[in-house]
Formats: structure tokens, C-alpha cells, sequence
């Protein structure tokens, strides 16, 4: 084998894998893309209180503090389980454990380590609309 024809394989040889793994981490990509690995809900502005507001069904809690919006996950982060919100102590409480997070869904107290999850969502049109992974 000359040293040319060798180079060339090897060239070539280097495209192939190139190519191969930017088609194997496009095909995750778009796999991982897909509407079963979310659930879409939507709210009306109106029927908003000021303070904390639970949707037991949806497991979100939005939170409307002088016209500003939150929306956590009532998803504990410890086990999963889910939080209540405790009106007189102002703080969601895990039953499962007793882990208790602040209105913003900062943890004060373990077991759980990490806060509640901040959920992504948009207001349209009075509307606020939440999209949550699907477990």
C-alpha cells in the first residue's frame, strides 16, 4: 500500500465517521422532539386569585403576586409526590416526607435537595398556557 492510497482511506475513512455520528445525534434530537413527551394546559387570567393557585390535575401551582406570574411544578422533588400549599404557614408541604418549600419553591426543609421546578409557560391572550414533560 502506497502512502497516498493510504491517506486516502483514511480521509475517507474520517468523512464516514464524521457523518455517521452527526446523523446518530440528529436522529436523537428529532426522535426526543415529539408531542406524546408533553402536556399542554391552559388557564384564563380571570380565574386567577391573588397568592398561590393549585391545579391538583395538571400539578402546577401559578403563583399571582402583584400582577407578576410564576408557575411551579407541584412535583416534589425529593420522590415525587405532590405538594400542598399550606395557606397559614404559607409554604408547600410534602406528605410524603415532610420536605417544605417557600411560595417560590426554594426547599427549607430536606429531604428534598433541590427546589420545585420552574415551569415554562406563556400568557396569549388572557390566557396562560403551560407545557409540562411528561413523566
Amino acid at each position: 500500500m502506497t502512502k497516498r492510497s493510504f491517506l486516502k482511506y483514511l480521509f475517507w475513512g474520517n468523512i464516514l465517521i464524521f457523518f455517521s455520528s452527526v446523523s446518530f445525534f440528529l436522529y436523537k434530537i428529532l426522535t426526543n422532539i415529539s408531542p406524546e413527551k408533553y402536556s399542554i394546559y391552559s388557564f384564563d387570567m380571570k380565574d386567577l386569585k391573588e397568592g398561590i393557585n393549585e391545579f391538583d390535575k395538571e400539578k402546577v401551582a401559578i403563583i399571582k403576586i402583584n400582577s407578576k406570574i410564576s408557575v411551579l411544578s407541584t412535583t416534589c422533588t425529593h420522590l415525587g409526590c405532590t405538594v400542598k400549599w399550606n395557606e397559614n404557614l404559607q409554604i408547600f408541604e410534602c406528605p410524603c416526607h415532610q420536605s417544605v418549600f417557600s411560595k417560590y419553591g426554594k426547599v427549607l426543609r430536606s429531604p428534598a435537595k433541590k427546589d420545585l421546578k420552574q415551569v415554562k409557560y406563556l400568557i396569549k391572550k388572557r390566557k396562560i398556557v403551560v407545557w409540562l414533560k411528561n413523566s
